[in-house]
């Protein structure tokens, strides 16, 4: 029996249209973390910038023959899995516990909890294999790029200044 579905997902895979989702991804994701954390204090200025960002994204592929759509469908699977753990663990607890909201907000505001937050996402990014994206090393052509190594310094030095910019935004 045929499956439409599958079918379907193949072809647009095919075309490319799911690096061009995570264009849309990162543009918005960075987007809305410069419009946040207002660093630019000026919208077209965010937008250029998470514009060039997320075709920096779209060309990733190109430059370094490494595909980061399968990584990140992981990823996604995988985060939505644990929210609908949590969903559900929360919706059981609210039998037995009468002020189960009360209890969450006062837990959510410590910064225990966003360590653990911060360490499950990185173990899902792990286990997803989305961190082998920066550790491969790039297939394209001789010179046409930075060493891996340049790059996974950088990129993990940008993925600590977000996550020490968030620490120190609910401090306030």
């Amino acid at each position: 029996m045929v499956n439409y579905i599958e079918y379907a997902i193949r072809e647009l895979l095919s075309y490319g249209f799911y690096d061009l989702l995570v264009f849309i991804l990162g543009t918005a994701f960075i987007y809305v973390l410069l419009k946040k954390f207002d660093i630019t204090k000026s919208r077209i200025i965010d937008g250029i910038i998470s514009l060039s960002v997320g075709f920096s994204l779209l060309a990733y592929k190109v430059l370094y023959g490494l595909s980061i759509v399968t990584p990140l469908t992981g990823f996604f699977m995988q985060i939505f899995v644990f929210g609908l753990i949590f969903f559900f663990g929360s919706l059981l607890a609210s039998i037995f516990y009468p002020d189960l909201m009360k209890l969450l907000a006062e837990t959510m505001k410590s910064r225990r909890t966003l360590f653990a937050l911060v360490a499950l996402v990185l173990a899902i990014a792990i286990s997803s294999s989305l961190i082998s994206v920066f550790w491969t090393a790039p297939l394209g052509a001789p010179g046409l790029g930075p060493d891996p190594t340049t790059v996974s310094i950088i990129v993990a030095s940008i993925i600590v200044i977000i996550i020490l910019m968030a620490i120190s935004a609910t401090q306030k």
